[in-house]
């Protein structure tokens, strides 16, 4: 009730409509920056691409990102935002200890085998070469790598507290995300599946393991 009275009153208040239109506006470039990226590379992202995708003009690019880390780092904010929303991830004060291979297969369907995580990887090698947009990519992910973690350790039931949880959990992370990186080698839908399917075998006896050591 109370963010609907939020809602109601921001939208009574003057100028609250071009707020709302910016926002949307702001949205659309983010979207359309994720897919240039994950399309065409880094390389060749240009804020004519990005307008010709998302049907705006250049023009309302630059306003909104005057800069292209400005823009860079705003759609890698805008995809992190997204995942934080997506279950299970919103339901962790509702779902307790929940099966390991089903939040296995959750984030990869939801995030890595998602073309926007494409950009994702574009965007962490192009940093390397760019001190700036690498720390401010850097700072972006802190908040959103600690809510995961804290909200996955809890999904589980596990210990976050436990040095061999963490370091499972980052396992788990880099397995999937090597996985992701397969599909440019050889990889195909089936192959994915699969290792998949095998990593979920490892992940529930490591972490079985872990958690009869604890108890």
């Amino acid at each position: 009730m109370k963010n609907m009275a939020k809602m109601e009153i921001s939208a009574t208040q003057p100028g609250s409509r071009q707020v709302q239109k910016s926002e949307e506006m702001r949205k659309r470039i983010c979207d359309a920056t994720l897919k240039c990226l994950a399309d065409v590379g880094y390389e060749r992202v240009s804020t004519k691409l990005i307008s010709e995708t998302g049907g705006m003009s250049r023009g309302a690019v630059n306003y909104h990102y005057p800069t292209r880390n400005d823009l860079l780092v705003a759609a890698y904010a805008h995809l992190l935002n997204s995942w934080e929303d997506q279950w299970p991830f919103t339901e962790v004060d509702q779902v307790r200890a929940l099966d390991p291979g089903v939040l296995i297969d959750a984030l990869w369907q939801g995030l890595f085998a998602q073309e926007t995580y494409h950009a994702i990887l574009e965007l962490m090698l192009a940093a390397r070469k760019d001190e700036e947009l690498s720390t401010r990519l850097r700072k972006t992910l802190g908040p959103w790598a600690e809510s995961r973690d804290i909200r996955t350790a809890a999904l589980l039931g596990a210990d976050l507290g436990s040095d061999a949880v963490l370091n499972l959990l980052q396992l788990n992370l880099c397995i999937l995300r090597g996985i992701t990186v397969n599909r440019f080698f050889d990889g195909t839908a089936l192959t994915e599946r699969s290792l998949v399917a095998m990593w979920k075998e490892m992940f529930v006896a490591k972490l079985a393991n872990l958690n009869t050591r604890t108890d």
